[in-house]
């Protein structure tokens, strides 16, 4: 209903799947005072099922535009380090993730400087680079902690399953890193990671979920993980 008053008053207005989201959130709180569920060919849907598969898309639609943007960075980098003959350094790239933070405003263009960063870690973690993860996932610097974490998404360990939960609750206090954090669980989980799975671990991520904002891209990654159990 929405999209089509959309196209009658702006006929010539291009909609993306993440605007017809968003025209139908907005909507949402008025329609559930008048009507329970709206019916469609393929039954009826109950409005508040409605807002949480929207905000389930949003979240994928965020997640995978930062894996894509992180794919592109790592290419280039993997193409400049044939071209140099040798991978980055870790430390130096860890280094660097800091200085960005602090010299940079958050917004986009932080945002996406430090993906970049993300994918030349990448390449250097795929080149042979290798970092202290266990020690890293503990370390009270974020370049560091990215590093482990980036490290875990490229070479998943088992053995590192509960201090990188550890790292993601007790430590991560940024979004970024939090989303990297839970990137790397969904691949440790996946490469055996989830019979060691306990249930206070369980139920500290189910704590962390509530509170993270919903259509976010942490939101529907950890969402897929608590999924799995």
């Amino acid at each position: 209903m929405t999209v089509g008053v959309a196209h009658v008053v702006w006929p010539h207005l291009k909609i993306d799947l993440i605007s017809v989201g968003l025209l139908v959130v907005g909507v949402l709180p008025w329609l559930d005072g008048l009507f329970k569920s709206i019916q469609t060919p393929f039954g009826g849907v109950e409005y508040r099922d409605m807002e949480r598969r929207l905000d389930e898309l949003t979240g994928e639609t965020q997640s995978a535009r930062r894996i894509a943007e992180t794919g592109e960075a790592r290419e280039l980098a993997r193409q400049d380090a044939r071209f140099a003959g040798s991978a980055e350094s870790l430390a130096e790239l860890a280094a660097e993730y800091d200085r960005t933070r602090a010299d940079m405003s958050p917004g986009d263009a932080r945002t996406n400087a430090m993906t970049t960063l993300v994918g030349r870690m990448i390449s250097a973690v795929e080149s042979g680079e290798e970092a202290d993860v266990r020690d890293f996932l503990g370390s009270g610097r974020r370049g560091l902690r990215l590093v482990a974490y980036v490290s875990l998404y490229v070479r998943p360990d088992t053995a590192m399953l509960i201090p990188l939960v550890d790292s993601l609750i007790d430590l991560e206090d940024k979004p970024f890193g939090q989303y990297w954090a839970l990137r790397s669980l969904r691949r440790v989980i996946a490469s055996g990671g989830h019979d060691l799975m306990d249930n206070n671990t369980l139920r500290r991520l189910r704590n962390l979920y509530r509170g993270l904002p919903s259509g976010s891209d942490r939101g529907y990654e950890l969402g897929r993980i608590l999924e799995g159990f």
